[in-house]
């Protein structure tokens, strides 16, 4: 139950109503930062996620989602939904795993193919056989004032991860 008071979080731009139960409402579920503390607490997040119980492990680095799904996963949980923001995924590990867009065939999650995922949009994963790690960028698209930091953390994460380098062998022309 909501008391109808909405928070916003300042460093991720995530909104949510505060709920009666909630022993903590001025955390953010999403990147946690605190915004009585004025300060992340990872510890309370770790500890609403596990409340919460999500099929996927989930820290934040540098205003980056780093997930993991696991290869037991119960492919049950792995439904179709909706996210509030944009997202750009950035898949870490070489998988089987796919994934699938409402009135789409399903598609390869791999390693130097980003992935945008509007919000708003229908999607879900499509159990492999092995974990399924990756970075995942939120923003919004139509807050302008944002779009400096997105193009700034995309480039960043695309750069660490070498998606520029070019396959010498296929581009090599003699």
């Amino acid at each position: 139950m909501n008391i109808n008071k909405e928070i916003k979080c300042p460093k991720c731009s995530w909104a949510w109503d505060v709920e009666v139960d909630d022993k903590n409402p001025h955390l953010c579920h999403k990147c946690g930062y605190d915004s009585i503390l004025k300060d992340f607490d990872k510890l309370s997040l770790k500890k609403w996620q596990e409340k919460n119980d999500h099929p996927f492990d989930e820290y934040i680095e540098e205003g980056l989602h780093i997930r993991t799904f696991r290869e037991d996963v119960n492919k049950k949980e792995l439904v179709w939904h909706r996210d509030r923001e944009d997202r750009i995924v950035f898949p870490i590990n070489e998988t089987d795993w796919k994934i699938q867009f409402d009135n789409q065939i399903p598609i390869n999650i791999e390693p130097k193919n980003p992935i945008f995922i509007e919000s708003g949009k229908y999607h879900r994963l499509i159990k492999g056989t092995k974990d399924l790690n990756f970075k995942i960028y939120k923003t919004n698209f139509d807050d302008k004032s944002n779009m400096k930091n997105t193009i700034y953390e995309t480039l960043k994460v695309f750069l660490e991860n070498d998606f520029f380098l070019i396959d010498n062998k296929k581009n090599n022309k003699k």
